[in-house]
């Protein structure tokens, strides 16, 4: 059987993590956390790991080859054959090389859930996580390079029909209950 992929979009703040964790729960998907992966690469004090950290601290987003290369080798390397890619592709460009990805190792991409939150809520559940790279001027520049470069990823898979959307304001109950009615509608999920 080859491998099952779900996507897990939404902006910061919006709860991918903990929708993550349900998803595995009830439908197997193993989360691979792409904030999670860029952390453990910056905390190995690689050369890469510098020049993430120096973008994350910053509020940017790392290049689709940083991305890219990193994800990619762990998706190879699991033995995982459900998996949900959190955070990841979150620009157009990498949306088409993921594709190309899925394609070239016959994987199977499942859907792309879309946790859609305000960025008024956004920033209200970041300012209450009290974390380092949450501070406000960072938070900004988050919001900013989401609503500006992901929603073109978001956009190239509404039109491929692989979108789900998702009212990531309900509460956390709410949003695996509709997370979950709507994957139960995937045949083979």
């Amino acid at each position: 059987m080859s491998k099952k992929i779900l996507i897990m979009l939404g902006p910061a703040g919006s709860g991918k993590s903990t929708q993550d964790k349900l998803i595995e729960n009830e439908f197997g998907y193993k989360p691979f956390i792409m904030g999670d992966i860029l952390r453990e690469e910056v905390k190995k004090g690689t050369t890469l790991g510098k020049r993430i950290h120096a973008l994350i601290k910053d509020g940017h987003l790392v290049t689709l080859e940083m991305a890219s290369d990193l994800i990619f080798d762990k998706v190879k390397k699991s033995k995982a054959k459900k998996i949900i890619m959190d955070g990841f592709p979150r620009e157009f460009y990498q949306s088409v090389v993921f594709d190309y990805f899925i394609k070239t190792n016959n994987y199977k991409l499942m859907g792309v859930i879309h946790l859609n939150l305000s960025r008024n809520e956004s920033i209200k559940r970041l300012l209450n996580r009290k974390r380092h790279d949450d501070e406000i001027k960072a938070i900004n520049q988050r919001l900013d390079d989401y609503h500006k470069i992901t929603i073109k990823a978001i956009e190239k898979y509404r039109i491929e029909k692989k979108l789900i959307e998702i009212n990531g304001e309900q509460t956390i109950e709410n949003v695996f209950k509709e997370i979950k009615t709507k994957l139960q509608k995937i045949k083979g999920i």
